[in-house]
């Protein structure tokens, strides 16, 4: 039982982190937003974050995807409860 109350917890404080900053700095280039290029040593645009210096946490997609899914349901259960007052 307390495992399972843990790992409910764990997925809720990694779901608030991901919605709170669903992005960090890119691993790659460190946040400089360019990269060498392994042969060339010419100064490129980093290719993993395309240039921004941010990368997505692993599963911040899901869970943004996720939220905005309800989205809709939930502006409907609030009007419902508008309507009823």
């Amino acid at each position: 039982m307390h495992l399972i109350l843990a790992v409910i917890v764990v997925l809720a404080l990694t779901a608030a982190v991901l919605l709170a900053s669903p992005t960090r700095t890119c691993a790659r280039c460190k946040g400089e937003r360019v990269t060498r290029h392994r042969l060339t040593k010419r100064l490129i645009g980093c290719p993993r974050c395309k240039g921004t210096g941010r990368h997505y946490r692993r599963g911040a997609t899901l869970v943004h995807r996720y939220r905005w899914t309800i989205r809709p349901e939930l502006r409907d259960m609030r009007d419902t409860r508008k309507d009823d007052n």
